[in-house]
């Protein structure tokens, strides 16, 4: 029986080790690329912030029809919209499909709470405010001029009422440069909103 061979000895093994270090090079990387990992080229590797040509968005709606959701579960779905786009993997799918249910989620709720706040009708007190300045006109020319206060309270009224009723949509628009002029009216007028009798003179009027 032949014995077995005998392990390396420590000083070849290190001969050994810096012989692979040497043809590896000063960064310890082999410079051969047959080392390096094979990526298929049929492999789409993407991301979550991937971007979408309209083409691709219109693909993307086109297959959200073709597979309704009552029909097909959410995964089924992105796999066959994923195959309709050559450029887009799976994850890119779901991503924009969960982007833009967050999107129409969040312009439903604003419309809704748009909507409970609406309580008047939205074109009812600038009809309004139009017979109302007609009817000053008119009183002014005959010289009724203590006619003028029920219409004047009423159109200060409207314009309170549609400001309040928009709400915080008025922080996102430029203040204008027109106020209304309420010193004519008394100061025990009925009102729903406090009187804004501050109004600089250096403001246009509409009364």
């Amino acid at each position: 029986m032949s014995n077995p061979p005998a392990p390396p000895s420590l000083s070849s093994m290190q001969q050994q080790q810096q012989q692979s270090q040497l043809q590896a090079g000063p960064t310890g990387l082999p410079p051969s690329p047959e080392f390096l990992p094979s990526i298929s080229p049929s492999v789409v590797y993407s991301t979550a912030h991937a971007l979408w040509s309209p083409q691709e968005l219109h693909v993307f709606q086109r297959g959200l029809a073709d597979f309704p959701a009552d029909e097909y579960d959410n995964v089924t779905r992105y796999i066959k919209i994923a195959a309709m786009l050559p450029s887009k993997c799976v994850r890119d799918v779901a991503f924009k499909a969960k982007a833009m249910s967050l999107a129409h989620e969040s312009m439903s709720m604003n419309r809704d709470q748009f909507a409970k706040r609406m309580r008047i009708a939205p074109y009812q007190p600038h009809d309004e405010n139009l017979l109302l300045m007609h009817t000053m006109r008119s009183n002014l020319l005959s010289g009724k001029l203590d006619d003028n206060r029920d219409p004047m309270c009423r159109f200060r009224d409207n314009c309170n009422s549609v400001l309040s009723t928009l709400g915080d949509i008025c922080n996102t628009i430029p203040p204008l440069s027109i106020k209304l002029d309420t010193s004519l009216l008394p100061v025990g007028a009925p009102s729903g909103q406090p009187d804004d009798s501050s109004s600089s003179s250096s403001d246009q009027h509409i009364l």
